[in-house]
């Protein structure tokens, strides 16, 4: 719960020195506890069949983190050696990404004479005017072409520490192989994903065409992919926008509906657009007991 709450006010404003301190500082200790705690992992997956299964039966409601634990086995280095990486991540890939944040959530946007947050400029990106869609792509990319430089070197440090990480020192087969370990799904699921979705993409490509010419566009490109066949201004406030959600989610289910109903009676929800708020949305789940935050 302390690791979500650092989080989430640090996402509040990624300028915040306290949330800044408070986060690094939280991240600090829960690395110190990592650290101390890896002998239990280490231990574990080094238990011959007999006494992991014993283990396995003995703690039914951890059985799943516990086969996770055994799944990652060939990708354990030793003891020493994993708490190198947990400092080396705390002062290397953790900061660099908290660079990230703090500088991407800063850029201002121009359009119309006005200056916009990301959020509220991509709201463009579905105007009903074609120059509007293309004028919104491209002072985005402006924004982020006028920092190519230290956004360039973030990336390439990530990258780079992904296969020194990942590939080099733990062996995994590929970089796509770490990501789908940690979503716990095996490669041959992704690699079908992978080939239904190439094999059909001629599909996703008719679809455009035949909106490119429903919309009147001689050629179909990037800054159109959300441009609106029918569009219908409505305006309304943000009571009104809940209710009709709500309403939506009734339609469908009304226990998804009362789930949704309790997080913004819980007060759970950040909804105002401000510079410096990390981009969403997105849902933070804490933990099962925990009702979730959305921003």
């Amino acid at each position: 719960k302390i690791s979500a709450y650092s989080h989430l006010w640090d996402s509040e404003d990624t300028t915040n020195q306290q949330a800044i301190s408070f986060k690094v500082k939280v991240e600090k200790i829960l690395s110190d506890v990592e650290q101390r705690l890896l002998f239990f992992s280490l231990s574990f997956k080094n238990f011959d069949a007999k006494n992991t299964q014993r283990i396995l039966d003995a703690f039914p409601q951890q059985r799943y983190f516990l086969n996770l634990l055994l799944k990652l086995k060939p990708y354990t280095l030793t003891k020493k050696e994993e708490a190198l990486i947990k400092v080396k991540d705390l002062s290397g890939v953790n900061a660099l990404k908290n660079i990230y944040s703090i500088l991407t959530t800063a850029f201002t946007y121009t359009l119309h004479g006005k200056t916009l947050t990301q959020n509220e400029l991509l709201d463009f990106v579905r105007s009903k005017h074609s120059q509007e869609r293309i004028d919104t792509y491209n002072e985005l990319l402006r924004v982020y072409k006028e920092n190519k430089a230290v956004l360039g070197e973030v990336y390439t440090s990530l990258i780079n520490d992904w296969q020194n990480e990942s590939l080099d020192l733990r062996g995994y087969k590929s970089s796509l192989a770490v990501r789908n370990m940690s979503n716990d799904i095996d490669d041959s699921v992704v690699e079908a994903l992978i080939h239904v979705c190439d094999t059909n993409k001629s599909l996703f490509q008719k679809y455009f065409i035949l909106k490119g010419k429903k919309i009147g566009l001689k050629k179909m490109n990037r800054y159109h992919l959300y441009a609106p066949v029918e569009f219908k201004e409505q305006k309304m406030t943000y009571d009104k926008a809940v209710q009709l959600i709500l309403n939506t989610f009734d339609a469908f289910s009304t226990t998804f509906a009362n789930h949704a109903r309790t997080i913004l009676d819980s007060h759970h929800v950040d909804s105002e657009v401000r510079t410096n708020k990390y981009t969403g949305a997105f849902c933070y789940g804490v933990e099962p007991r925990t009702i979730p935050y959305i921003l």
